[in-house]
């Protein structure tokens, strides 16, 4: 049950080595997903669900839904589809090597915890080849959607669509194929019709890595086709001319708009690093000007922006890190529909500047009348503890709501709060994941009024 006691978090596993790569997806009945890999098992996949009011449904430390051992990780996908299964995709790692990769695996876990594609989940992609990356998602029609790239060919994206009973609807893998670059996967979500949009890094420069575009299509439910045209929509255009980058390693935010097109999230790189947002329409048309709308006017290097958007406005929250040569703070930003900045120039102060301090943004949860603010907070020690997660509410204005404007539900003065994901309930609270230096999965709530524990 979720705790109302910000020193006493839910948790959800305890494990005897690292425990890594939280995921967390709202569920229709108010509750949530949660999955993480354990390295004490090798890197194996587990899953948790939560009801409304944070009870765990399934066995205790979670249920195995893929066994394996592997000494590293590579991204995988947690997601749920229209029936409330959740949906995932992980590689299935290399045993001989004991490393990540090999074929790609899919599975579709249901409510009371049961594995509809199997056991052994359904192979995607040939038993020799080596991925870099899964993603998936579930789609309006009852479908699944999986991509991902390959090690042995970076110029190579493959996906697939497999229906409610794991029947693969496109006869062939879709490809992406771009001999001139090193390609990443990045992120798919559902959109409509059975529709799905991706996104993808484009390495100009195979040998550099340098010059980081993001591009990204919109397919068609039944055969994978595009629906954006043969060449794909162009979001971050990263050449000499245009004299920006995506960074290497960032990896761009894409959001659905609820109207079939997607807002997307990014920093980009010329004298700073800055934070930009852009809105492709449903046909695939950008409704900003080239690589986006600059959320911010201040001259700080900003990163680790998160993102939200609130489809019934068309307002996108960002927050991000600021920083100035080691004074690090919290900024907030509000971008309307028109790509208008509604926070002043510089947006909000959620964190004041602070040297030597570390600050992490870790969601942007938009709500009806404003957004839930989250961040981790680490003070300027050797040992950076403890790690406080922080909760602000603010309205459309950029103005705090509650009484206590800053809410900890995270307190624990000995833990630390690393891999931080959150999501918002189908009823309206918020709900937050994250990894401890002891070895735990660890979970807590806020309420729209900032009060934790069951709502009464």
């Amino acid at each position: 049950m979720w705790s109302s006691d910000a020193s006493q978090n839910l948790i959800l596993s305890q494990s005897t080595a690292d425990v890594t790569a939280t995921l967390i997806c709202p569920t229709p009945d108010g509750g949530f997903y949660v999955s993480w890999l354990d390295g004490a098992k090798g890197y194996s996949l587990y899953l948790q669900r939560l009801d409304v009011n944070g009870n765990a449904m399934w066995e205790r430390n979670g249920k195995l839904i893929y066994q394996r051992d592997v000494h590293s990780t590579i991204g995988y996908g947690l997601s749920i589809d229209s029936d409330g299964n959740a949906i995932i995709g992980i590689d299935s790692g290399i045993a001989a090597l004991h490393a990540p990769g090999g074929p790609v695996l899919a599975f579709k876990v249901s409510p009371t915890g049961e594995l509809l594609w199997g056991a052994a989940g359904i192979t995607l992609s040939p038993p020799d080849e080596v991925v870099s990356v899964v993603l998936c998602c579930g789609t309006s029609d009852r479908g699944a959607v999986f991509i991902w790239g390959k090690v042995e060919q970076e110029d190579l994206i493959r996906m697939t669509k497999l229906d409610s009973a794991g029947n693969q609807l496109w006869s062939t893998n879709v490809a992406r194929d771009t001999p001139d670059a090193n390609l990443t996967p990045t992120n798919i979500v559902a959109s409509d019709d059975g529709s799905v949009i991706y996104a993808f890094v484009h390495a100009i420069d195979k040998m550099t890595g340098t010059y980081h575009s993001v591009l990204a299509q919109k397919l068609a439910a039944a055969d994978g086709a595009n629906l954006w045209g043969d060449t794909p929509v162009t979001v971050v255009d990263s050449s000499v001319a245009t004299a920006v980058t995506l960074p290497m390693g960032e990896v761009p935010t894409l959001i659905p708009d609820g109207a079939g097109g997607a807002v997307f999230g990014y920093p980009l790189i010329d004298t700073i690093q800055r934070i930009y947002v852009q809105h492709v329409n449903s046909t695939g048309l950008p409704v900003y000007a080239p690589n986006g709308v600059l959320v911010s006017g201040n001259s700080s290097d900003a990163s680790a922006a998160r993102f939200g958007f609130e489809p019934r406005s068309g307002r996108l929250y960002i927050a991000w890190n600021a920083n100035y040569t080691g004074i690090s703070g919290v900024r907030a930003q509000c971008i309307d529909n028109a790509g208008a900045r509604l926070w002043d120039e510089t947006g909000v102060v959620l964190a004041a500047y602070e040297p030597l301090a570390l600050m992490a943004p870790v969601a942007m949860l938009p709500v009806t009348d404003g957004v839930m603010a989250a961040w981790i907070q680490q003070p300027p020690q050797a040992a950076f503890l403890p790690q406080p997660l922080r909760v602000s509410m603010l309205d459309p204005s950029g103005a705090q709501v509650w009484q206590n404007p800053v809410v900890d539900i995270k307190t624990s003065a000995t833990n630390t709060t690393d891999n931080a994901v959150g999501a918002l309930s189908t009823t309206g609270y918020g709900a937050f994941a994250w990894t401890s230096d002891d070895y735990t999965v660890r979970a807590q709530n806020i309420n729209p009024d900032g009060t934790l524990g069951v709502a009464p």
